[in-house]
C-alpha cells in the first residue's frame, strides 16, 4: 500500500457485461467451510478519512468489518499513531452501532511528515527488536492489547510487509502470541498477507518470504491476502491484478490447507500511473489513484480508455500539457466482477478492499453479505 504523494491524475471506464473466464482452472477451493458466512472488509486510510468513511455509511449494508488505517512504528520499533492521524472513538462507536466490527491497522510504513520524504518505504528493520527480543515483543504485543482494550477496537491488524527470509520464525512467533492475547479478550487479529504462488520465487520476494501462511493461518483470525500490486511502480506497466494471477495465488493458497473462512480475497479500487519515458523505460508515479481522480484526468487530458482482454483490466493512455505520454491501469466495475466470479467459483466469498473513498457507487453492487 504505498500510496502517499499526492498526484491527481486519470482515467474513467466502461461497464459491460460479465467476462469470461473459462481459460482458468475453477478447481473448487478443497478446505471449503460451506458453514463460513461471507464477509467484506474496507479499509480507511487516515489521509482521505472523510470520504472514506462516509463511502462506508453509503455501503454499510455491504460492509462488516472497517479498519482504520491510523498507526506505525517509529525507528526503533515502537508503537506510534501517525502525525497526521487522529484516534476518533466517535467514528469507532458509529461503526459498531451499525453492527460493524471495527479493526487498528498497525504498520511498519514510516511516517513521511514526521521524518521526511526520504525514508525508506516498508520498513523491515523497525521489526527486527520486536521479533528477536522477547521483552521486546512481549512489550508491544501488551500495547497493542491495550490500544485494542483502551480505544474499544474489536480487533488488531497487523501490516507488517517486506520481511525478509529471516524474520520468517520471528514473524510467526509474534502472531502466535498476538492472537493468544488478543483472543483473551476476545479479539480479532488480521495479518495482511503478501502474494506469492510458490515459495522462495525471486519474483515475488516481496515480503512474501518472510511469511510461513500455513502457520500464519493456524493463529489468525483473517489474513488478508494483497491480491494486487501484480504491477507496482518499479515494473512495467500492466494489470493491478489480473484474474489469471489472483487465481494463481489463491490456488497456491488451496495447496497450503489454509481454511477459506480466514481467506480475505483483496481487492483493489485503486489505480497506478506510469510515465513513458525514452527507449521503452517506465517511471512509476507511486501515488493513490482513485476512481474519482481518474475520472478527472481522463476528462482533462482527453484521455483514450482501452480493455486488455487477455487481463481482463481496463487502462487509460494521454498526454499532458507538455506533451509527456502516460499510461494508467486501475479497476472498473467488469475487471472488480471478473475477480469477485473467479473467488467465488473458488468458493471463496470474504473480500477485503484496498481502499474505500473515492470509488464508482456501481463498484457496489457487486457484493452481497451474510
Amino acid at each position: 500500500m504505498s500510496f502517499f504523494r499526492l498526484f491527481i491524475l486519470l482515467l474513467a471506464l466502461s461497464f459491460s457485461g460479465t467476462p469470461a473466464l473459462a481459460h482458468m482452472d475453477h478447481h473448487r477451493y478443497k478446505n471449503r467451510d460451506h458453514n463460513s458466512p461471507c464477509s467484506v472488509l474496507a479499509w480507511i486510510p487516515y489521509w482521505d478519512q472523510n470520504r472514506g468513511f462516509n463511502s462506508y455509511l453509503e455501503n454499510k449494508e455491504k460492509i462488516n468489518y472497517i479498519a482504520f488505517f491510523w498507526y506505525t512504528l517509529d525507528k526503533n520499533g515502537d508503537f506510534k499513531q501517525y502525525t497526521l492521524a487522529k484516534t476518533d472513538r466517535k467514528l469507532i462507536r458509529k461503526a459498531q452501532e451499525n453492527g460493524t466490527k471495527v479493526l487498528a491497522i498497525v504498520t511498519n510504513l514510516p511516517d513521511d511528515k514526521a521524518e521526511g520524504e526520504d525514508v525508506d518505504d516498508w520498513d523491515y528493520k523497525r521489526l527486527e527488536p520486536i521479533l528477536f527480543s522477547e521483552e521486546k515483543r512481549k512489550s508491544h504485543i501488551n500495547t497493542l492489547v491495550s490500544l485494542a482494550k483502551d480505544v474499544g477496537f474489536d480487533g488488531i491488524n497487523i501490516d507488517y510487509e517486506a520481511l525478509p527470509e529471516g524474520y520468517r520464525e520471528g514473524f510467526t512467533l509474534f502472531i502466535k502470541e498476538l492472537a493468544e492475547a488478543l483472543h483473551k479478550e476476545n479479539k480479532i487479529l488480521a495479518v495482511a498477507i503478501h502474494p506469492k504462488t510458490s515459495e522462495h520465487n525471486p519474483m515475488e520476494n516481496n515480503g512474501s518470504w518472510g511469511q510461513d501462511w500455513k502457520a500464519l493461518a493456524k493463529y489468525a483470525d483473517q489474513l488478508h491476502f494483497m491480491t494486487y500490486g501484480e504491477h507496482y511502480p518499479d515494473s512495467p506497466p500492466g494489470p493491478i491484478a489480473s484474474p489469471k494471477w489472483v487465481n494463481a495465488v489463491l490456488k497456491y493458497a488451496d495447496a497450503q490447507n489454509i481454511p477459506d473462512g480466514k481467506i480475505f480475497v483483496g481487492i483493489p479500487f485503486y489505480g497506478e500511473i506510469w510515465l513513458h519515458k525514452k527507449m521503452y523505460r517506465y517511471h512509476g508515479i507511486d501515488v493513490d489513484l482513485t476512481f474519482s481522480d481518474i475520472q478527472k484526468l481522463k476528462r482533462k487530458y482527453n484521455g483514450k480508455e482501452g480493455w486488455d482482454e487477455k487481463h481482463l483490466s481496463p487502462y487509460l493512455l494521454f498526454k499532458d500539457d507538455k506533451q509527456k505520454k502516460y499510461s494508467v491501469w486501475f479497476e472498473n466495475e467488469k475487471s472488480i466482477e471478473a475477480k469477485i466470479n473467479l473467488s467465488n467459483n473458488l468458493g471463496l466469498c470474504n473480500f477485503a478492499i484496498w481502499r474505500i473513498g473515492g470509488e464508482s457507487p456501481d463498484f457496489w453492487s457487486l457484493f452481497s453479505v451474510e
